[in-house]
């Protein structure tokens, strides 16, 4: 597998996590994000039985990467603790669209860390892509932008950003298999550390886990596999591409598969998604993600 198709495949698994996170989120957590956000690192213990299997040697590394990819595993969860926020108040293909902010910090990074210099079309990419994700989160029938979606998903973006980088550099050291393993371990260790420090998400969590039928465990455990899944393949392909930042540009056409598939949900499950945009709405959109991806284009 190529470092294009694997880069390509993670935004569109993530895509389809987006969209069942909405309706997931709003249906069985609203206002709890620790709650989901431990469940998910609970699920993160079958990929980790599963890898150990297959290769118990992905834990004979040394103690210091070891140590680095828990620590960008656990810290990402603060990126992903803004990102249900962002979820739970507005729409997916809202939201989502600012993740194409990565890239940008992902390159502003390598400048400032690995001096690299940004000349004149890399800068005006940047600024195309900045002015593209906020147009997207303009309300029209209020006038207003939806600042508080762009902050949210903005910090979800330097975080994740950060940790893109973190496991470049580690990826040069060992391989994509091993750092999901390791990844693994470090979510199933969020699990386990917010259980023990918050008596109230413990013991909400035990209660679900004994009715997972009633909360949408289920969904919940799938939509995991599709989000884990996609983080193998945006690993993988960070692992063999020439430089990270194009994997990160390719984390552009997420929003256009959410868009897409935000329709395709609805024709078929109408009561499970909202009504989307049509008209001058989607034609704004449509023109807004086109703009970002040439931004992309620009930068790299």
């Amino acid at each position: 597998m190529t470092w294009l198709i694997a880069g390509l495949i993670a935004p569109f698994l993530w895509a389809i996590t987006n969209i069942v996170d909405q309706v997931v989120i709003r249906k069985h957590y609203k206002n709890n994000t620790l709650l989901i956000m431990t469940i998910s690192g609970f699920v993160s213990i079958f990929p980790l039985i599963g890898i150990t299997l297959y290769n118990p040697t992905v834990f004979l590394i040394d103690p210091v990467t070891a140590f680095l990819f828990l620590f960008g595993a656990i810290i990402s969860f603060a990126g992903y603790y803004t990102y249900f926020k962002a979820m739970e108040m507005d729409e997916a293909s809202n939201a989502i669209p600012v993740f194409q902010l990565i890239p940008i910090f992902v390159f502003t990074s390598a400048y400032f860390i690995l001096k690299e210099t940004i000349n004149f079309q890399q800068g005006l990419g940047a600024s195309i892509v900045l002015i593209a994700a906020i147009s997207l989160n303009i309300n029209f029938e209020t006038k207003k932008i939806n600042w508080k979606t762009i902050y949210l998903m903005g910090f979800c973006a330097v975080i994740l950003a950060g940790v893109t980088l973190l496991d470049r550099f580690l990826l040069q050291e060992t391989d994509w298999l091993t750092a999901m393993a390791w990844k693994a371990l470090g979510y199933f260790l969020f699990f386990l550390g917010v259980c023990i420090v918050h008596k109230d998400t413990r013991e909400l969590t035990i209660n679900r886990l004994k009715k997972p039928l009633s909360y949408g465990l289920p969904l919940m455990f799938l939509i995991e596999c599709f989000a884990f899944t996609g983080e193998a393949m945006f690993i993988l392909s960070l692992e063999i591409a020439p430089i990270a930042g194009f994997v990160s540009t390719l984390t552009g056409f997420q929003g256009v598969y959410v868009l897409f598939l935000g329709y395709i949900g609805y024709k078929f499950l109408p009561d499970f998604f909202q009504k989307p945009k049509q008209g001058f709405h989607l034609v704004f959109h449509l023109l807004c993600l086109s703009v970002m991806l040439i931004g992309l284009y620009l930068i790299y």
